[in-house]
């Protein structure tokens, strides 16, 4: 069913005819639920139209020109949103930050005329995020996604040019200079911490955990690895992603995993088939259900229980499945919650003090070292033994 949604939504709508009394047979095409008549049926101007107008129609995104004049701030929103479920139907914080962007800007502008739009109104969006206590990178992040629509919107002629070159002289807000809150400083996770999670936390995570530890990875690339993504024919074993934050820009990312972490993965890649994810919440409730009831299953006889809640368990976790069973174990252990992007940190700052910035960065994946000072803290002890010794 999925497979012929797609079809139909990928196929370019035909070339009709309209019939005449008089013979003159008229060409149009139906775009967007609206007619586009192309000429006499048959002739080569009618195909060339025809040609002109899907093409213009396809680079919109699949609509149609709407009179500058008539547009509003909250039609542009919407085909902006459409296109980009479309572009990123595989991302699904793409698609949150655009719709968190996107909604303070409806609830105050969504049936402004699009020309009537301008740098004040930006704004007045922006002071609408400082006031819900958003950070400064928030705030900043939000509104140049807000400027991104605008400039689909011009690149696509859905609206004027000079409004979305209107909206690109608001400049991002500077860390000082504004009653915005400043942005959280993430912190390497304390290795101790995570030492006194890991025995409340289901094999799955724990596994999890300790392999992102080692490899300092992004969350979202440890939990949908599958046993056919790594290569295990070398003594380092290597899993080439395809789908990772960076993919769009064409940027390959490649995850290495040394004796620890294939230690780790061993008992997953086992019981694993190859095209399944590696760490499944499957997992938990199966043992749980062994230890409930150890060598038992169900009677013939028994009567199925009926569900209680909609939930189902899904095939692997994602990032907010995964951070909230990390905050539960951090409550049984007694420690400061923690979340998992920590664990990048304390991996590059653990990998520049021994290896230094750069080895750091080609492990973590980034395209500049600036970058990886970002995520790495300088060692403070060796900052202390230097300066007791020469200072």
């Amino acid at each position: 069913m999925a497979g012929k949604k797609v079809a139909r939504e990928c196929s370019l709508p035909k070339m009709r005819c309209q019939k005449r009394p008089s013979g003159n047979h008229t060409a149009y095409v139906t775009l967007s639920g609206v007619r586009v008549y192309l000429g006499e049926y048959g002739t080569p101007e009618a195909q060339e139209r025809y040609n002109r107008e899907t093409a213009a129609w396809l680079a919109r995104g699949r609509v149609l020109p709407i009179d500058d004049g008539d547009i509003t701030v909250g039609e542009l929103a919407v085909i902006y949103t459409a296109h980009i479920e479309r572009e990123y139907h595989d991302s699904k914080s793409v698609r949150d930050r655009v719709r968190l962007a996107v909604k303070p800007l409806n609830d105050l502008y969504s049936r402004l005329p699009v020309r009537e739009f301008g740098p004040v109104s930006l704004k007045a969006v922006r002071e609408t995020m400082i006031d819900a206590r958003l950070s400064l990178t928030s705030v900043n992040a939000r509104i140049a996604t807000i400027k991104g629509m605008f400039g689909y919107g011009a690149e696509n002629e859905l609206i004027p040019g000079e409004v979305f070159h209107r909206v690109q002289a608001v400049k991002p807000l500077q860390r000082g200079k504004s009653r915005c809150k400043p942005p959280r400083v993430v912190h390497p996770v304390p290795v101790k911490d995570v030492e006194a999670t890991l025995p409340f936390l289901t094999p799955s995570v724990r596994a999890a955990v300790q392999v992102q530890r080692l490899t300092g990875a992004r969350s979202s690339e440890i939990l949908n690895l599958k046993a056919r993504d790594i290569d295990r024919t070398g003594d380092v074993w290597v899993a080439r992603l395809e789908q990772h934050k960076t993919a769009i820009h064409g940027k390959t990312r490649l995850l290495c995993f040394g004796p620890k972490a294939q230690t780790i993965l061993k008992p997953f890649l086992l019981k694993r088939k190859a095209d399944e994810y590696l760490f499944s919440p499957k997992d938990h409730f199966e043992e749980r259900k062994a230890a409930t009831r150890p060598g038992k299953g169900r009677r013939p006889n028994q009567k199925p229980n009926p569900r209680k809640t909609d939930h189902v368990v899904g095939d692997h976790y994602d990032s907010a499945a995964y951070g909230r069973c990390i905050r539960r174990a951090c409550e049984g252990a007694g420690v400061t919650a923690w979340f998992p992007h920590q664990l990048r940190h304390l991996a590059a700052t653990e990998l520049r003090a021994l290896y230094g910035t750069e080895a750091a960065r080609a492990i973590l994946g980034h395209s500049s070292l600036k970058t990886t000072e970002v995520y790495a803290e300088a060692d403070e002890q060796v900052a202390l033994k230097i300066m007791g010794e020469i200072g």
